[in-house]
């Protein structure tokens, strides 16, 4: 355990976790707000998102579970919102 390598690993660690925030949040905002608009939010994309966080936090959930079920309640709210 060499100080110098533990703190250039922190940093490198930090930045990786700083990249996937930031594209996370820039995805959220372009599904969730497809038009760029708080006028426009897709409540069906807001819930889906919200109930995935409380599963993989709360509920301990495995990931691709809950991936699984987002991506099939998605599908079934784009098949409900077309008929």
């Amino acid at each position: 355990n060499k100080p110098g390598y533990t703190a250039v690993l922190t940093a490198i660690s930090a930045a990786v976790v700083s990249a996937i925030l930031n594209l996370a949040w820039v995805l959220a905002g372009h599904i969730i707000l497809p038009t760029g608009e708080w006028g426009a939010i897709d409540l069906t994309a807001l819930a889906i998102a919200l109930a995935s966080v409380v599963a993989l936090v709360i509920y301990k959930r495995q990931i691709v579970e809950v991936l699984a079920a987002a991506c099939a309640l998605g599908a079934a709210g784009h098949l409900l919102a077309t008929l």
